[in-house]
């Protein structure tokens, strides 16, 4: 029982805009229901007024009768605008939040590669990347023989290159769904490590959750018209995510203690 308060909390949190607007929808239908069946009540409360006065009311004088009559049917309608704006809301500021994750993440790579190149060259920083994604590759290689030509890609959020066999990059994609199903979640920087490539500021703070109601990441490798070395570039296509939230949902949770330190795997010992 102990833990059922901080994961519903976690789920309303987590669905609000869904949840305020199946009560917006709700509210509509109740809307509709109770003027109907109060208007008849008004009806005859204007008439019996009428009739006790003698002569037709004025216009003020039927505002002032029907008023008690509609008060529910306002508050309900009241209610229902209120949960429709808040759902409306709710989502503007999380893509808000998640184009701000994304732009930061976005800035600093650039900075930091763009210094890379001031101080030692194009060259180097490519030397660079191609060193540390070999010494990636080698911890999840299981049996794999590689055919013979690299491929370049490029990660979509970060923006930045690598060159990889297309088999690697399938292999890592599957150790971070194999980590994403057994685990609940993965961070974004999980993910730049499986690429080879450094974490980046926040990346802890994005990733992707099965609270979502996905079960797998699904991703894509694109063609785009882009050229590295004369050979084109493949786009990384996350079909959804990373979400600015995910994390953050596991991290209230009482049963995880501390999902960005010790609960992450050991990518090594895999």
């Amino acid at each position: 029982m102990k833990g059922l308060v901080p994961c519903a909390k976690i789920f309303v949190r987590k669905h609000s805009p869904t949840i305020l607007t199946l009560l917006g929808a709700v509210g509509v239908i109740a809307t509709g229901i109770f003027a109907a069946k109060e208007t008849p009540k008004a009806m005859r409360k204007l008439k019996k007024e009428e009739l006790r006065k003698g002569e037709p009311l004025t216009v003020k004088e039927k505002i002032v009768i029907v008023t008690p009559v509609y008060v529910p049917t306002g508050v309900i309608a009241a209610s229902t605008i209120a949960c429709i704006i808040g759902s409306n809301v709710i989502s503007h500021q999380r893509q808000a939040q998640l184009m701000a994750a994304y732009t930061m993440v976005r800035e600093t790579l650039a900075q930091y590669r763009g210094e890379v190149v001031k101080r030692y060259g194009e060259d180097v920083d490519k030397e660079i990347m191609s060193d540390i994604s070999r010494k990636y590759y080698d911890y999840h290689q299981i049996n794999n023989t590689t055919p013979d030509k690299i491929f370049h890609f490029c990660e979509p959020v970060t923006g930045r290159y690598f060159d990889m066999y297309e088999r690697e990059l399938m292999d890592a994609e599957y150790h971070i769904n194999r980590n994403y199903v057994l685990r609940g979640y993965v961070v974004f920087n999980e993910w730049l490590e499986f690429l080879g490539l450094p974490p980046v500021p926040n990346g802890n703070d994005i990733g992707w959750s099965i609270d979502s109601g996905m079960y797998w990441i699904d991703m894509a490798h694109t063609k785009t018209k882009e050229k590295k070395d004369g050979e084109p570039v493949y786009m990384l296509d996350y079909l959804y995510g990373p979400d600015e939230d995910a994390l953050e949902e596991w991290r209230d949770a009482s049963y995880v203690s501390e999902p960005y330190g010790d609960m992450l795997p050991s990518f090594a010992e895999e």
